[in-house]
């Protein structure tokens, strides 16, 4: 069996009620590289075999708070061409050609990544909108867009030999077919176009891995709250490699003390064949990761363009649940992790879950 770690009530509590003002708030770890990768010692060695065990937490001051940049940008192909793909949610309010606060250092991104692939010559921006309104009006919103996104990054990219040249397809090139709220919003997009693409086939998927993109929208498929249970905050549900269907419900996302704690319940709804799915791999977005210290999850403040990661303990523990095993078709198992707090205030986050992706719009309570 392996080792596991357990937090003490008492020791949960104290983590718990550290005040947020004050002296006595710890900073964020100076250097990330410095501490031990999750399920190690210092020096990198794996946990050993043995009974569970209950360690003593350490002070908030080496708590490791992750918090970075969110960068919300695809690199695709479209039309034969190179890609760097952008939501417009993350870009424009509904209706709206005006760039939003976060839109600037998502271009900037863009404008780097141009730069580093050394590209020269016309680059197309070619806006995209949904299938919601009449066809004329979103045509020119979506060349609204474009120009928008053009003169805000023309003028960084001086001396570099790069013309953005604006085009707005309308709803005429849709990525997803079908009217549900997430192939739309894949659809309501910006796309930055240059080069020319690879003519060889994409590699087949690894099924060890059964992470979605972070930009991917998880499925929402109108569940109902389960028998018994008081209603989620949001649902989602997906089928992974043909073999499982997996629910999960966000029951919770709340200050608690100097963090942010998130409780879901996860549900096998039904599994093909024999294969188990381990609870881990939902998180991990790897279904050989049989320890759970790959914890892959995150809160993400679209409005501020940051992502937290879990909170890490000097000892390279996630503070998240310990549960494991395989899943069991119809069981439901209530799991919870701790984050930092963002840097900016909002009422409102998403919740990117490796195996489903990204969950919009949550309440913070």
């Amino acid at each position: 069996m392996r080792t596991r770690t357990a937090l003490t009530a008492a020791a949960l509590a104290a983590l718990l009620t550290v005040p947020l003002g004050g002296a006595a708030v710890a900073a964020p770890s100076p250097s990330p590289s410095s501490w031990p990768e999750p399920g190690t010692d210092g020096s990198g060695r794996r946990a050993g075999e043995g009974r569970p065990k209950t360690i003593a937490i350490p002070p908030p001051g080496t708590l490791q708070q992750n918090r970075k940049y969110y960068t919300p940008i695809e690199e695709t192909t479209e039309k034969g061409r190179k890609s760097f793909t952008l939501q417009a949610d993350v870009l424009f309010k509904t209706g709206s050609a005006d760039l939003s606060a976060a839109a600037e250092k998502y271009l900037a991104d863009v404008v780097a990544k141009l730069k580093e692939a050394n590209v020269t010559g016309e680059v197309q921006v070619v806006g995209h909108t949904d299938d919601v309104g009449e066809p004329e009006d979103n045509l020119a919103l979506s060349k609204r867009r474009a120009e928008a996104v053009v003169q805000a990054m023309q003028p960084q990219l001086a001396n570099t030999g790069i013309t953005l040249i604006p085009e707005g397809k309308g709803e005429s090139e849709p990525r997803e077919k079908g009217t549900s709220p997430q192939a739309r919003q894949r659809n309501r997009r910006v796309s930055i176009l240059y080069g020319k693409a690879s003519g060889d086939p994409p590699p087949r998927p690894d099924p060890r891995y059964i992470s979605v993109p972070v930009t991917e929208t998880a499925p929402d498929p109108g569940l109902r709250p389960l028998p018994g249970e008081p209603a989620p905050l949001a649902s989602t549900q997906r089928t992974i490699n043909g073999t499982w269907t997996v629910r999960l419900d966000v029951v919770e996302l709340r200050r608690q003390g100097p963090f942010l704690k998130v409780g879901y319940r996860t549900r096998l709804v039904a599994q093909r064949g024999t294969s188990g799915l381990n609870y881990p791999a939902l998180f991990d977005g790897d279904t050989n990761g049989f320890d759970g210290y790959g914890y892959h999850a995150t809160l993400i403040d679209k409005a501020h363009g940051e992502e937290l990661s879990v909170v890490i303990t000097g000892r390279g523990v996630p503070m998240r649940d310990w549960l494991g095993g395989n899943e069991k078709v119809g069981a439901v198992k209530y799991g919870w992790a701790l984050f930092p707090q963002p840097s900016q205030k909002t009422d409102r986050l998403s919740f990117y879950i490796p195996a489903f992706g990204t969950i919009d719009d949550l309440p913070v309570g």
